[in-house]
């Protein structure tokens, strides 16, 4: 009797050859270790443009030349070959079928292999010869005519199959009129390189100043390591015509390293690229396979900020009855800025998280919540919603709803707004109106923002209550 020792897969020759398919002209192999220059251009969304010239001594007559180094995200369709003079391209593959379990056994289903178990009586490794019929939810295998459905114990191959390779491979068939030591140029997509900004919003003890910071986290799962390479951060959204989706494997998600990079760089002021911008890092920097690296967007600077204490209000509030809330309600807290202006007219910001830092009088840096932006032109308003306030609260009424016409509605709303701060402050109530609408009464000047919406901002002394009252009539 055989006990099952759980199931492996233990392949008994190394790898030879890269895959099935390669021409049979002189192969010769470049690395990543024969790049001359190397350039990344990195998108906002999980794509980067690879530019590389790798130095490579070439055979005359017909070869094959096979670089390796290029990550197994790389997007075959995008390859753009520059051989250089006097060298002719006949024929492109993209060769990765890679060496895993699940190629692995599809490549021997048919075939032969051997299972070792340990007989239960004796406590020896037994090997019996069997046929794999099948990998669909696990081995299936033929041992002596029978079908083992739970084979269990240890798969062995007899050797391992060719045409699976460890990592990806470009091969590219060539011929040449001269042997000697050329330039090769390539570029391409791959998925797995992105980037994204990071903000430090630290406000000051005083009201309205703030001091602003910019990072840049570059993210490398492509699969490639790249090293000494110019980096290039593309800040704009791309149009694709389709996009691949691809699923990590766990030790990818992982990183390997998270590096901060400040040294001396003076930030990346941006470039107009086509409809984007672009930055450059002053730099060269090696972008490792699963490592996270942080670089300098532009050093921390004064700003000007305004904080805004905010109610919106609720459409439910004019079609039928509402009873009145139970408790009074947090006001959110607003921060906006406006990025750049005379001083800094050159600073659009990118999308990215913005954190913000309180800073006490005694110095202490206190964290006050975070939001994301989107990418945002110099020079135009940013805003941010870091919490809600707990000295700041409103509690809203409906104190009438009629209906003097099957079309017409009469509603009267009330907003009693909470200060038990002890410094004044001016709190926005923001009312989305339906319809075709009149403000017939109102206890308060108010603002018309839009079609539908409506902004009082009444000013609420320390330690006191204001109520905002008014009648609308709309069909």
């Amino acid at each position: 009797m055989f006990r099952p020792t759980g199931i492996l897969i233990a392949a008994l020759l190394s790898v030879v050859g890269v895959a099935d398919g390669v021409p049979a002209e002189p192969a010769v192999v470049s690395g990543a270790a024969d790049r001359k220059e190397l350039s990344l251009v990195v998108y906002n969304d999980n794509l980067a443009l690879v530019r590389e010239t790798r130095r490579v001594n070439l055979p005359d007559g017909k070869f094959d030349l096979r670089l390796a180094g290029i990550g197994r995200m790389l997007l075959p369709s995008s390859v753009i070959a520059e051989p250089g003079g006097g060298i002719e391209l006949i024929e492109q593959r993209y060769l990765y079928n890679p060496l895993n379990r699940s190629n692995l056994l599809e490549a021997y289903i048919g075939r032969k292999v051997l299972i070792e178990r340990e007989n239960e009586r004796t406590g020896e490794l037994e090997r019996r010869e069997a046929v794999l019929l099948t990998n669909d939810g696990g081995p299936v295998v033929e041992v002596d005519g029978e079908v083992l459905l739970e084979p269990g114990g240890k798969l062995i191959l007899p050797q391992l199959p060719e045409g699976l390779v460890a990592e990806p491979v470009l091969s590219w068939l060539l011929e040449s009129g001269s042997a000697g030591t050329r330039d090769i140029g390539l570029s391409y997509l791959t998925n797995g390189l992105s980037w994204q900004s990071e903000y430090v919003l630290t406000l000051g003890p005083g009201e309205g100043r703030a001091v602003l910071s910019g990072w840049v986290s570059l993210h490398n799962r492509s699969g490639a390591d790249f090293r000494n390479a110019r980096l290039h951060l593309i800040a704009g959204s791309i149009n694709r015509a389709s996009r691949q989706q691809y699923a990590f494997a766990p030790e990818m998600i992982e990183m390997r390293a998270s590096l901060a990079a400040k040294a001396d760089m003076g930030g990346m002021p941006p470039q107009a690229q086509f409809e984007y911008y672009r930055y450059d890092l002053p730099h060269r920097m090696d972008l490792l396979h699963n490592q996270v690296k942080q670089v300098e967007l532009f050093a921390a600077r004064q700003i000007r900020v305004e904080k805004i204490y905010r109610f919106s209000g609720s459409s439910r509030y004019f079609h039928a009855p509402v009873r009145p809330q139970r408790e009074p309600v947090p006001a959110d807290v607003i921060l906006e800025w406006h990025s750049g202006g005379a001083d800094d007219k050159d600073l659009p910001l990118p999308a990215g998280l913005v954190r913000v830092y309180d800073k006490d009088a005694s110095g202490t840096t206190w964290f006050a919540g975070e939001d994301r932006i989107g990418h945002t032109p110099a020079g135009e308003k940013v805003t941010v919603s870091a919490g809600r306030a707990f000295d700041v609260k409103g509690l809203r009424r409906q104190l009438d709803f009629q209906r003097p016409t099957d079309r017409l509605r009469r509603v009267t709303l009330e907003i009693e707004l909470i200060n038990t701060k002890d410094i004044t402050v001016t709190v926005q109530i923001d009312e989305p109106i339906p319809g075709d609408w009149k403000i017939t009464a109102s206890s308060h000047d108010w603002e018309k923002l839009e079609s539908n919406l409506v902004r009082f901002e009444p000013r609420v002394k320390a330690g006191s209550r204001v109520n905002v009252r008014y009648t609308i009539e709309f069909i």
